[in-house]
């Protein structure tokens, strides 16, 4: 006995649905991450300014100064570092669906 296993229409549908919405949650995903890194990468110099504005050279807090700096840059590199890492775990499913 031969038994046939046709995908219909539906499954197909059904499969294309989920692909996109797999690639659109990692768009998500990655956008979500530059914004936040971004916002936190370009407060640091914002921070940095207002500190020198606002501050006399005796209430400056190095303590604070040396984390919003080391936060700022931290964040650009984990930006850069958390992306490939996202589009590896997740890019498989991506490349199929280009390719179909």
């Amino acid at each position: 006995a031969v038994v046939s296993t046709q995908s219909t229409g539906k499954d197909d549908a059904e499969e294309d649905h989920r692909s996109k919405k797999r690639i659109s949650v990692t768009i998500i995903m990655i956008c979500a991450l530059f914004v936040l890194c971004s916002a936190i990468t370009l407060y640091q110099p914002i921070a940095m300014c207002a500190d020198e504005y606002h501050h006399s050279e005796v209430d400056r807090d190095d303590q604070r100064r040396k984390w919003t700096y080391i936060t700022g840059t931290l964040s650009f590199f984990l930006n850069a570092a958390l992306n490939p890492v996202i589009l590896i775990v997740r890019v498989s499913q991506i490349r199929n669906f280009m390719w179909q």
